[in-house]
């Protein structure tokens, strides 16, 4: 029998909702269940109950444990939430403001990706992302202890000779290259460290299996830094976090599920853009460096048949390999034209040292124990050649258009001993067979030579591929001379700028010399090779014309070389690299015409003239830059002529004298010499000067003679005959009006009498260029006779006084009237020790020559390096208009101005490398900014150098601000001479010796001189 329904209890409706949930009314969308929604995702079986069929309570019908799960979510004893806290308290003007910031902040952050147009999202600085790089760069080196190759490896040789194709390509601001080949045969990969650290595990080189291959993946690692991936992740991190926060705390969802969604919607999509980004990058850098693009399609066909599992694409951060292939394929026909425009159809015809490489194909390597399979016995026939095969969607290509870099790697296990390897050819390449799968190699090339051990000794030759290309007689000559260059610029390198390092020289006549003058070392130094000579013979030219830059001609001219031997290695040839130095160095002159920010107005003015003088002191002084220029500026302004284009060098003398210190030199108008007069009288003052080249004695005859003296008489008449001649002699010097003596010879003590008799200061000056100096002071002409001089040949002094500097007794010729321009002035120079005085006066002699330069031209540049930065910048943009060969000898005709204020920074004890990319970001911040409010009134943007005082600075500084300022016109000799005989010594592939003259060589010491 069917029982009754039982009534239903309708509930009433409440007018509020609790104040737990909301503090307004109800609106009639709020009019539903009151269950949250975490609880019904979380417990699935209340979903059923909760869709009401009647007015009574849902939880009436439910189970008894349902029920209680409910009354702990029940909203009567729900804690309020940060949503509904947020919404109760905010007003809508304030979600607008909110949003409004959120968004501006976002869209001032967007960036475009230069390469491919792609807007993204980066709030990273290129500063830190260095240094996140450097960081990184030391974790891994950490882990990696005891496996990473040394340089001079094959294996880590053949991925720098890759990189140092790429690199012209990459325009990485401050990257410090360097290749590190870890030993991991099971870890195929590689990557780039921002600031440019590459690291290659070795399990990735036989995927490779050529250098496209190797290209293709160094390239797609490159380009990642390029496009500054790095930075982009890293922000989308910041965005990443903070949305799942938002989410987490404002829905109340769990933060894991959140987290999920977000990368799954997120993350993972954009990683995978940038990862094809990177390919669409790094094909177009591998085309332009000459390797051939269609290894990188068959560079991910074979990573996708190595892949054995691999996640759906959708939960992965890189593209399939498949899909990635694809992706190649559609850029491909791009990519080929990129490498026809840049003349990579005919790379060949100029680097024959690949075209071997491709001749020697079919080579093959034998190492004992050490191939990949089983081993092979001694006399066991080596194994064949691996052959070429050709991969789905590459079309093949002849011989003329082959990429130069084809190489055919062996199945060598990597990271064993290589030295047992032994190189063999079994024919020419005619004899391999083209088709795959077959071997074709010849019935020599299958049977061994002779038995017995594999690597005999005179066999052990490398593999082909793991040595850098074989150059001819031609560039080897080159690059010993090359080598014997970049000795003479490593000794003076060190001792560039004003932290430079000091050298001691002992010279042949055992003579210490402290200095760090560049000049002044290969001076002494007794340089053999002719090659060095000639970088000797340039910065001797330069001292001769502009007295300073000496050291700036080795050490650019060096750079250069090293540079220059870097493309010879990767197979250009001289007269290619010749031809686009000249190219840079015109452009680089042009330039640096552009580069002026302020000139000497007023030659007559000590401020004005300082300032062009305090960096040249300084690179030999640092601290004591403000003092000499002073005095240096002082000395020249005494001596000015009317026309400063007369001004002559000689006429400023330098006289040191030990004791006190360097504030207590002062400059004299006139000569002072470190002796006192031979007289006793020891000043004079407004008196006429008399100078004689002849000895101020009793004359004698110029034959020998007899007198024949009969008595004492006549003796006594004879010797007193003499004394009245040579007393008339000096009453007529006397009489003419002479009060000053100088003698060149010597002074009878008879004559010195008489001079003191008739109140004349003496004093014997024995060099004759000193005397001549002294005549041009004076204006006095020098007497080869004893007797009184004309009116005309007479000079005029002021003052001549003995004074007293340091203990020591000088004399001085002084000139009173002080706006009178005299003909000679004396610095005389305070100092503890002699070796510092000498390099004090050889400081004091560069600031000289170079105000013999200022008065030709007196335009200045940024000092600091800062103009150098600007020349490596703009080259840099020179070379990437240049078609052709040429751009990579311009490019690294740039890359060589970086080794000033590289080792500026290295002396000064700075992270050259931070040093770089701060005065990278400086420069092209500057620039970008000049760009957008361009005028004629603008600040030059270039200005920005090293600080070598670092404080509480970032390394970089304002070299105008700070009156750092350097001559342009030495700058342009420097680049001119360093140039052309980098040039020179490029052009030389021959060095000829003539055998010595004359007769045989006498003979030797006998050594049996003992015996009797």
């Amino acid at each position: 029998m069917r029982t009754a329904r039982p009534p239903i209890t309708v509930l009433p409706r409440p007018r509020t909702i609790p104040r737990a949930f909301h503090t307004r009314p109800r609106t009639p969308s709020q009019r539903t269940s009151n269950l949250p929604l975490r609880p019904l995702l979380s417990k699935p079986r209340l979903i059923s109950p909760s869709i009401p069929i009647s007015r009574r309570p849902f939880t009436a019908s439910a189970p008894h444990n349902a029920r209680n799960t409910y009354n702990r979510f029940n909203s009567s004893s729900a804690r309020p939430s940060l949503f509904h806290t947020l919404i109760s308290r905010s007003k809508p003007h304030h979600y607008v403001l909110i949003g409004l910031g959120l968004s501006g902040a976002y869209f001032y952050n967007t960036e475009v990706v230069e390469m491919t147009g792609r807007r993204r999202f980066n709030c990273v600085s290129h500063a830190m992302e260095l240094k996140m790089g450097a960081q990184s760069y030391r974790e891994v080196l950490d882990q990696s202890r005891g496996r990473v190759l040394p340089d001079n490896h094959p294996l880590a040789q053949m991925v720098n000779r890759v990189l140092q194709r790429l690199i012209p390509q990459a325009p990485i601001e401050g990257a410090d290259w360097r290749v590190h080949v870890i030993v991991d045969d099971g870890n195929a990969n590689a990557f780039v460290l921002p600031g440019g650290k590459v690291f290659v595990y070795t399990g990735i080189l036989p995927i490779c299996q050529d250098e496209d291959g190797l290209a293709a993946v160094l390239g797609h690692e490159i380009a990642h830094v390029v496009a500054r991936h790095p930075a982009e992740r890293m922000s989308n991190s910041f965005l990443t976090l903070g949305t799942v926060f938002l989410i987490s705390l404002l829905f109340d969802v769990s933060g894991n599920l959140s987290s999920m969604l977000v990368n799954l919607m997120w993350s993972l999509p954009n990683s995978r853009t940038q990862e094809a980004e990177a390919d669409n990058i790094g094909l177009m850098m591998m085309a332009k460096a000459c390797f051939n693009p269609e290894a990188a399609v068959r560079l991910w066909h074979r990573m996708q048949e190595q892949e054995k599992s691999a996640p759906p694409q959708f939960m992965s951060t890189h593209p399939s390999s498949y899909n990635r292939e694809e992706a190649i394929r559609g850029w491909l026909e791009k990519a080929e034209n990129v490498y026809q425009e840049n003349g990579c159809s005919t790379f060949g015809n100029y680097m024959p040292s690949f075209k071997k490489a491709y001749q020697t194909q079919s080579s093959y390597v034998t190492c004992s124990d050490q191939l990949a399979g089983p081993p092979r016995a001694n006399n066991a026939n080596p194994p064949t050649p691996v052959e070429l095969q050709k991969f789905p969607g590459t079309t093949k290509r002849s011989p003329s258009t082959l990429s130069p870099s084809t190489f055919i790697f062996s199945r060598i296990q990597l990271g064993s001993d290589l030295s047992q390897c032994r190189y063999h050819s079994p024919g020419p390449p005619n004899r391999v067979s083209s088709k795959p799968g077959t071997r074709g190699t010849s019935k020599a090339a299958r049977k061994p030579k002779h038995s017995g051990p594999s690597h005999r000794t005179g066999d052990n030759l490398p593999p082909p591929y793991l040595l850098a290309a074989p150059h001819d007689a031609e560039d080897g000559a080159v690059i010993r001379n090359i080598e014997a260059c970049q000795a003479i610029s490593g000794t003076v390198q060190t001792s560039l700028g004003p932290y430079g390092r000091n050298k001691i020289v002992i010279n042949h006549l055992q003579k210490m010399i402290l200095t760090s003058d560049a000049a002044t070392i290969l001076r002494e130094l007794d340089v053999v090779h002719p090659a060095a000579k000639l970088l000797v013979m340039a910065s001797q030219q330069q001292d001769a014309e502009m007295g300073d830059g000496t050291n700036l001609v080795i050490v650019l001219a060096g750079e250069l070389l090293k540079k220059a031997e870097e493309l010879i290695r990767l197979g250009l040839k001289t007269s290619d690299i010749v031809s686009g130095y000249e190219k840079a160095q015109n452009f680089a002159l042009k330039v640096l015409e552009d580069l002026e920010v302020d000139r000497l107005k007023e030659m007559r003015s000590i401020p004005e003239l300082s300032k062009a003088l305090r960096t040249v002191v300084a690179s030999k002084q640092s601290g004591t830059e403000d003092t000499l220029a002073a005095l240096v500026a002082e000395a020249v302004l005494a001596v000015l002529p009317k026309n400063p284009l007369n001004f002559n060098v000689d006429n400023v003398r330098v006289v040191k004298i030990m004791g006190g210190s360097l504030e207590q030199s002062k400059v004299v108008k006139g000569m002072v010499f470190g002796r006192e007069p031979d007289g006793i009288v020891k000043q004079a003052r407004k008196a006429k000067v008399g100078v004689f080249s002849c000895p101020i004695d009793i004359s004698q005859t110029e034959t020998k003679g007899t007198v024949l003296l009969k008595n004492a008489q006549e003796m006594v008449d004879f010797t007193k005959g003499e004394e009245d001649r040579l007393e008339t002699a000096i009453k007529e010097l006397y009489d003419s009006g002479l009060r000053v003596v100088v003698a060149g010879s010597s002074v009878g003590d008879l004559a010195m009498h008489y001079l003191n008799r008739f109140n004349i200061l003496v004093i014997k000056i024995l060099s004759k260029f000193e005397l001549r100096r002294l005549c041009r002071v004076v204006g006095a002409t020098p007497l080869a006779r004893l007797g009184a001089p004309m009116p005309d040949e007479m000079g005029q002094i002021d003052v001549v006084e003995t004074t007293e500097i340091g203990g020591d007794r000088v004399t001085v010729f002084r000139q009173e009237d002080a706006n009178a321009v005299t003909r000679t002035a004396t610095i005389v120079l305070r100092g503890a020790t002699q070796n510092h005085l000498d390099d004090i006066e050889r400081a004091i002699d560069d600031g000289v020559n170079v105000v013999k330069a200022i008065t030709k031209d007196p335009r200045l540049v940024p000092g600091a390096g800062a103009t150098e930065i600007q020349l490596v910048e703009r080259i840099s943009s020179f070379a990437d208009k240049t078609p052709g060969l040429p751009q990579y000898a311009i490019r690294k005709f740039a890359e060589a101005f970086e080794v000033i204020p590289r080792t500026l920074a290295e002396s000064a004890g700075l992270d050259a490398t931070e040093v770089l990319s701060r005065l990278y970001t400086a420069h092209h911040r500057a620039n970008v900014d000049e760009e957008e409010g361009s005028s004629e009134e603008e600040e030059p943007y270039w200005t920005t150098g090293v600080d070598l005082e670092v404080g509480d600075s970032d390394g970089t500084l304002d070299a105008v601000e700070e009156g750092i300022l350097d001559l342009m016109a030495s700058k342009s000799w420097a680049i001119r001479l360093a140039s052309e005989a980098a040039r020179t010594v490029l052009s030389v592939d021959q060095i000829i010796v003539a055998r010595q003259a004359g007769g045989p060589k006498p003979p030797g010491p006998n050594p049996n001189w003992d015996e009797d």
